[in-house]
């Protein structure tokens, strides 16, 4: 005899699934319908939008459209309801979503059986002339495939169909938890025992059982608040998962490219519908984490496998970003023919998306990964890479192209091209170089331009000419792989044993800005100034271009110079700002008056703005960035023009050949060998208060030394340092 086995509580991949698809279904069926009904209104009412139907097909056709809107909203009501009902494990979501789905399949049969019908009327004589002969079968051609597209989208609703059906939807909609009454003993096996068994009559009398069945009471338990659900997940992936739903949602918004523009209408209908579809299942999956914790599925499910799921709902996102990026690549062959149409390109609606799903997809410590895997730090640097390969092989494509162009001015036009190339593709090299040297603050770098350069995108669609990049177009920089390379850098790994003040690693990342930005001024102002020499202007606007762009560069390069590590013995390691955020102001009157008056030549992507928000984005950093307020907290921003200051550090001694001495004012000494160094020479514990590395428990130790000295260091220094992060 034993007690109450444990039943295993059946798994809800399927019904989490067929609830997610019938909700991306019905949200889909529902746009179409608000789509039609906008459509309706703008045509000037019903009787206009019919008028218009009845000149478009036969007399039968204004019956078919209207009923397929009349059925694409039923299923979208039943979709969407069934997807709740089914997430509450009810019965009756999943009888809607099978209807639901059964409705969408008819309809799209019927409604594909009944264009098909359109077209044909069209051949045999409503269209004309117009149709009949070699445009006959080229109406033919794009009606099978407009076929073939619709029958493709029917897997979404008998995939959903599917797993509506199955038995473990079913089963997993009945199952329910009953809990134990309190004070009930939990279940145990029965052991006879040894001796002897005493005989019991078999007849008894039992007053229990006369009495009535009462079922046992069973105490409802209280639901958990959601905060202690997510709490596992840390504030750096919800951060993280936010910028995500931003710029998956902004992505609508955006030009995709020069053909697809999902606010303006333009673009295939199924393209656009597509990218309704995949953004919805990629909002999704960003939803997965917080749906796994708040019970979505059975508590059996691991989060490992939680993290399956949102990599399956995001590859079609990213295969659909691919396809865009692909295109625009694959438009490079018609460069060399005599006229040569213009390429899809990519918009910033391919950049967001890309970087948000790129947020999304990263590893994650709460899902089964193993802190972040050492392959991620080096996949921004492969794209990096990747981007300059494509940029050089853009730049040898329309450098090409333009030298066999036999007008007048190609000559230039290739030079202007050729400097442009040098420039897209030295800075992805310097920023993938600089990976492998310091990663830690060209991560950062690479952060501040990749989100520049998308920030410049999206401004530019909104109020500008579109910021569509082509291949094989002047200036292409690859904006995509950058966008990508910037949200790969933000879970690249971290050292666990570096001790690196963080305030030194966002100088030094400033300080990878500025060297990009002088590479960038100096290439950029050179293929100005030859441009505005080939397009017969005036030598003095090149001039004017010259000059500006040779002090943007001299400023860019000053404040760089500035920035670097001070690493000289009886000097304060604490890099002097003060120089370079007068720099940065410098490059950013600049910047806005030769983009407001000056006479550049322009290019697809323009690089002069970009310029301009990361310098703007170095001057913030410098003065109001907490980690460096924390670094530089006691010491005046004014006071680093005085020539006292680099005396602040000088300790009693020769420091010639001393090593230890040489560590105490080398701003990349660890704090381990700062504590060393404070242990065995007492004459330099002044040195080690005063080192930014030197962090707050080991300033208390100095501090309980009795070295009044060390003691005036630490008291003034103490304000200006944080916890180790």
């Amino acid at each position: 005899m034993s007690g109450p086995a444990y039943v295993r509580p059946p798994s809800g991949v399927t019904a989490v699934f067929a609830a997610i698809l019938a909700l991306l279904g019905g949200g889909a069926g529902a746009i179409g319908v608000l789509a039609f009904l906008s459509f309706v209104e703008e045509l000037g009412g019903v009787d206009q939008a019919a008028g218009y139907l009845r000149g478009f097909g036969p007399d039968w056709w204004e019956a078919v459209v209207v009923g397929g809107q009349i059925s694409n909203a039923v299923s979208a009501i039943l979709l969407l309801a069934g997807a709740i009902q089914l997430f509450r494990r009810r019965l009756s979501g999943r009888t809607m979503i099978i209807w639901g789905c059964l409705l969408v399949i008819a309809t799209g049969i019927a409604g594909l059986i009944a264009s098909q019908a359109v077209v044909n009327s069209w051949r045999n004589g409503i269209g004309g002339e117009y149709f009949s002969g070699e445009y006959s079968e080229l109406i033919r051609g794009a009606s099978l495939s407009s076929a073939g597209i619709s029958l493709g989208l029917l897997i979404f609703p008998l995939v959903t169909l599917i797993l509506a059906a199955a038995p473990p939807t079913r089963r997993w909609c009945d199952f329910r938890v009953v809990a134990l009454p309190p004070g009930t003993p939990a279940p145990f096996y029965f052991q006879a025992p040894s001796g002897p068994v005493p005989i019991v009559p078999t007849q008894q009398p039992n007053p229990v059982a006369s009495q009535p069945y009462r079922p046992p009471v069973v105490p409802s338990q209280p639901r958990m608040p959601v905060a202690v659900l997510l709490g596992d997940i840390s504030t750096a992936d919800r951060v993280r998962d936010g910028v995500a739903v931003v710029l998956l949602s902004a992505a609508w918004l955006l030009p995709w490219n020069r053909r697809v523009d999902l606010p303006g209408g333009n673009g295939q209908a199924s393209v656009r519908a597509m990218i309704v579809f995949t953004t919805l299942l990629a909002l999704v999956a960003v939803a997965v984490p917080y749906l796994s914790r708040l019970g979505a599925w059975a508590r059996e499910w691991s989060a490992a496998r939680s993290r399956v799921v949102q990599i399956l709902a995001l590859a079609p996102y990213l295969i659909l970003i691919g396809g865009f990026f692909i295109a625009d690549v694959a438009s490079a062959r018609y460069l060399f023919e005599a006229q040569a149409p213009a390429g899809p390109g990519t918009g910033p609606a391919v950049w967001a998306g890309a970087a948000g799903a790129m947020l999304a997809i990263q590893p994650r410590t709460v899902q089964g990964d193993k802190g972040v895997p050492l392959w991620w730090g080096q996949a921004a640097r492969a794209v990096l890479w990747g981007a300059a390969v494509l940029a050089l092989l853009s730049g040898l494509l329309a450098v090409l192209a333009q030298a066999m162009d036999s007008e007048a001015g190609s000559e230039d036009v290739a030079a202007v091209f050729a400097l442009r190339t040098m420039l897209a593709v030295g800075v992805a090299a310097i920023a993938a170089t600089g990976l492998g040297i310091d990663e830690t603050a060209w991560r950062i770098a690479v952060l501040a331009y990749g989100a520049a350069v998308l920030v410049v995108g999206v401004l530019d669609a909104l109020f500008g000419t579109g910021g569509i990049e082509f291949f094989g177009g002047a200036g292409f920089c690859a904006c995509l792989l950058w966008c990508v390379a910037a949200a790969v850098a933000v879970a690249a790994p971290r050292d666990p044993d570096a001790v690196r003040h963080t305030g030194h690693v966002l100088v030094a990342a400033c300080r990878n800005v500025l060297i990009l930005i002088a590479f960038q001024a100096f290439f950029d102002g050179a293929a100005t100034v030859l441009g505005a020499l080939g397009a017969a202007r005036e030598i003095g606007v090149g001039l004017v271009v010259a000059v500006l762009s040779a002090v943007i560069l001299a400023a860019a390069a000053t404040g760089a110079h500035m920035l670097r590590p001070w690493a000289l013995p009886g000097r304060d390691p604490r890099i002097p700002r003060l120089v370079s955020m007068v720099a940065c102001a410098v490059i950013v009157v600049l910047s806005v008056w030769r983009a407001v008056t000056g006479p550049a030549l322009d290019a697809e992507v323009t690089t002069g703005p970009v310029v301009l928000v990361l310098s703007a984005v170095i001057a913030v950093v410098l003065v109001a960035a907490a980690p460096v307020t924390a670094l530089y907290g006691e010491k005046p921003l004014l006071a680093e023009l005085s020539a006292a200051l680099h005396a602040a550090l000088a300790a009693p001694g020769p420091v010639s050949d001393d090593p230890d001495h040489q560590a105490v004012t080398d701003p990349n000494t660890p704090e381990a060998r700062l504590a060393r160094i404070a242990q065995r020479r007492p004459d330099l514990r002044a040195a080690v208060a005063a080192h930014p590395h030197t962090r707050r428990g080991l300033l208390e130790w100095l501090a309980a030394q009795g070295d009044p000295e060390v003691a005036r260091i630490v008291a003034g220094r103490s304000g200006g340092f944080t916890q180790p992060r």
